[in-house]
């Protein structure tokens, strides 16, 4: 037993000879200007080891104070238990050191049996110099020269091949200068807005896709769905202007196919507001907004015609009348976008009637000519023009279908005209015949005239084809009687009239529609509404008098009904005799129907007075009853 006792302690004196070399202080990693992870190893040495720590302090109170004034902290782990036949790797972060300083580190642990402390040797490092700010970015150039968009609408840019390359643009490590940091400057977001001299209105309709190309390496891509292109989550190499170095970038886009608009210019623009950087590296400074030239025709969109389009399409038109409005014809590309730089002549022919002076000839400005002369010496209810390029006889479009009318009929009253179909009657053409007094023999009698309005006798006469040639028709059509009717035919330029009788069987509004059958194509029959009014005076009740003093009285009354016409005036008439009117004393207490209040004044003390309400519109003046 003593022997084997014996061999233990020599064991255990062996490991504790040895273990002095059972601490390593390895080397730190992820060094930057302010922290760094210290790293070591703890032998397995067959003991526990415990307190397992770091060291360090800066070179300047080392070379004062050697490890007194070393900063001591935990490793990660704090011992080694459950390590203690292999070796134990050991960490530990640490933070707030100051930039472009040597620290030294070394690893510490302590025996837990004996109590010593072990300690590894000294391993120092080197914090960084602190990131700079004086990184910018400047304008490449690289602009294209007239834009053919249309060669470029893809939803996706998979590669250069997809899109057009409409600017590229530096980032320049250090500003073009060498800055003190070792870093270089990595690209995290970027958005590209419009320059000052940028014309192309809409961004979001003009503009696809948007992608950042790293020469063939695509970067980003966005759709572009505002007035900005933005790029965010960047990283990587491909955004990276290394140390003192440069990255260049190249910005790629697709367009759409509607919204287009011919010689708009691009201006992109980058302002030192709108980019970020990786902030552990070189970052931005205050710079100068780098923008895409506008020189000549860099980054001008271009449309390039290849056909013709009507855009005023052709409308109804009476023989030898000039065609309203001017008749328009475009010059296009496929997508339908005007070619602004088009200023060849169009010929126009027509097919279905006869054009006078064909074909037209107009010049196109700036890719739309117009046509302002455009008449007809035939009619005919299927006419179509034909546009076609004047030199080369090419580019042939159709119009849409439209009629060359005859005759042209035409419904006056008080020398206003009254559209076909109209059902707002009005004095100011005679359909609305006004009030009349139901309670006598009034009546009031309209003339209208009708006209053919072509000229030079060349489509025929207006027939008036029904029987009677004007009827009425409607809720109180027997209250309005035709009295003279019109001749027919009508020949060109000439017109003919007839009158209508309205007297009113009742009170309020009258209503009918006159129709008069015709041969004119688009006319036929020709109708419209007349109304007129059934007038009695006002129905009006008086109040009965209250807040009587010596001189003073109040009352009012109530019109329950205009009759039929606007109210003009209504108060309370007095006088000491019975049934007193409106040319009496009176008050004036405003216009229309409903209640009012109304104050008598002046009165004669101990004198009996008798009151009346009173309404007038324009047949005359009710009155309530008496009141005294």
């Amino acid at each position: 037993m003593k022997k084997s006792f014996f061999l233990i302690i020599a064991i255990l004196s062996f490991s504790v000879a040895g273990f002095s070399q059972t601490v390593t202080t390895n080397a730190a990693t992820s060094v930057t200007s302010s922290s760094a992870t210290l790293n070591g190893t703890v032998n397995g040495s067959g003991d526990y080891m415990k307190y397992i720590r770091f060291e360090y302090v800066n070179d300047a109170d080392y070379q004062t104070d050697g490890w007194d004034g070393a900063t001591s902290v935990n490793a990660t782990p704090y011992d080694n238990s459950g390590h203690l036949s292999e070796d134990l790797s050991v960490t530990a972060s640490i933070s707030g050191l100051d930039a472009s300083t040597l620290y030294h580190v070394r690893l510490k642990a302590k025996d837990d049996d004996n109590g010593t402390w072990y300690y590894g040797s000294d391993n120092s490092f080197t914090t960084l110099t602190p990131p700079s700010s004086s990184s910018d970015i400047i304008t490449a150039g690289n602009e294209t020269s007239n834009i053919d968009y249309a060669s470029k609408t893809g939803s996706a840019i998979n590669s250069t091949t997809d899109a057009i390359r409409v600017w590229s643009f530096t980032i320049r490590d250090g500003g073009g200068s060498s800055d003190a940091d070792t870093y270089g400057t990595e690209l995290t977001s970027i958005t590209i807005d419009k320059g000052t001299s940028n014309s192309v209105s809409n961004w979001a309709s003009t503009i696809k896709q948007a992608a950042l190309y790293d020469g063939a390496t695509e970067v980003a891509e966005v759709s572009v769905t505002g007035e900005t292109i933005s790029f965010t989550g960047l990283s990587g190499t491909n955004v990276t202007a290394a140390d003192n170095g440069t990255k260049t970038l190249d910005l790629y886009l697709t367009f759409e196919t509607t919204n287009i608009t011919d010689n708009q210019q691009f201006q992109f623009q980058i302002q030192n507001s709108n980019v970020t950087a990786n902030a552990s590296k070189s970052t931005f400074t205050t710079f100068s907004s780098a923008t895409s030239s506008t020189t000549s025709d860099a980054n001008r969109i271009e449309v390039t015609a290849t056909k013709l389009l009507f855009v005023q399409q052709p409308s109804t038109v009476n023989i030898d009348d000039t065609m309203t409005p001017d008749v328009t014809v475009e010059a296009t590309d496929a997508n339908n976008m005007r070619d602004l730089d088009f200023t060849s002549s169009i010929d126009i022919t027509a097919t279905g009637a006869t054009l006078n002076n064909s074909p037209l000839t107009s010049a196109a400005s700036s890719g739309l000519a117009t046509f302002s002369t455009i008449s007809f010496s035939t009619g005919s209810a299927s006419v179509t023009l034909n546009a076609e390029r004047n030199t080369t006889g090419d580019w042939d479009v159709s119009s849409n279908t439209f009629e060359v009318t005859q005759p042209e009929m035409d419904v006056q009253g008080n020398s206003t005209s009254i559209t076909d179909g109209d059902n707002t009657p009005s004095t100011a053409d005679y359909t609305d015949f006004g009030g009349v007094d139901v309670s006598g023999t009034n009546s009031i009698t309209r003339t209208f005239t009708i006209y053919n309005q072509n000229i030079d006798g060349k489509d025929g006469d207006l027939n008036l084809t029904g029987v009677p040639k004007v009827t009425i028709s409607g809720t109180n059509a027997s209250e309005f009687t035709v009295i003279s009717s019109p001749s027919s035919p009508i020949t060109t330029t000439n017109s003919s009239s007839f009158q209508v009788k309205f007297d009113p069987d009742g009170a309020g509004l009258r209503t009918a529609e006159i129709s008069i059958a015709n041969n004119d194509a688009d006319e036929n029959p020709y109708n419209f509404s007349i109304q007129g009014t059934g007038a009695v005076v006002p129905t009006v009740t008086t109040t009965d008098i209250s807040a009587i003093d010596v001189t003073s009285a109040s009352s009012g009354g109530n019109v329950t009904s205009d009759g039929g016409l606007s109210v003009t005036g209504k108060g309370v008439c007095w006088n000491t005799t019975t049934n007193p009117v409106s040319t009496d004393d009176h008050t004036s207490d405003g216009s229309g129907t409903g209640s009012y209040t109304s104050s008598l004044t002046s009165l004669t003390a101990a004198t009996q007075y008798y009151v009346r309400a009173y309404a007038t519109n324009s047949v005359g003046t009710g009155y309530g009853e008496n009141k005294s």
